[in-house]
């Protein structure tokens, strides 16, 4: 089976936040994409909030690992403003089941994968209830 891949684009502070505190967390964006995409088929549901909670503004992270990665603790996802592409490779079957779930939310993937990044940005941690 061929792979397939879903083109998206996103803000580049929030990319790059984002890619810090999942390698922080051991994992990569397209292992934290593809999970929380999973979860959320399984259970038909978007598994994790959006929010932008004060509470929640980099709960997931303390002061000096935050400095350490060279992440601003600043009660924002660190947005620039400046776009760039993300790819995610997926199967055909993954793709075609992807696009079902997320026309059952009534979300486009794109979206899905601009607001999950920007909430693992925000929080600073991966945001799944799971």
């Amino acid at each position: 089976m061929r792979d397939l891949a879903f083109d998206f684009t996103i803000d580049k502070g929030v990319r790059e936040r984002a890619n810090a505190i999942l390698a922080a967390k051991g994992m990569t964006m397209s292992g934290a994409l593809k999970s929380m995409m999973r979860i959320g088929m399984r259970e038909g549901r978007l598994p994790f909030g959006i929010s932008r909670e004060p509470s929640l503004a980099g709960v997931g992270m303390d002061e000096a690992s935050a400095r350490r990665l060279g992440i601003q603790k600043d009660g924002t996802d660190g947005s620039t403003g400046i776009t760039c592409g993300m790819t995610l490779q997926v199967t055909p079957e993954e793709k075609r089941q992807i696009k079902k779930w997320c026309g059952s939310l009534c979300i486009s993937p794109h979206a899905l994968v601009r607001a999950y990044t920007a909430q693992i940005s925000y929080e600073m941690r991966i945001p799944l209830n799971s």
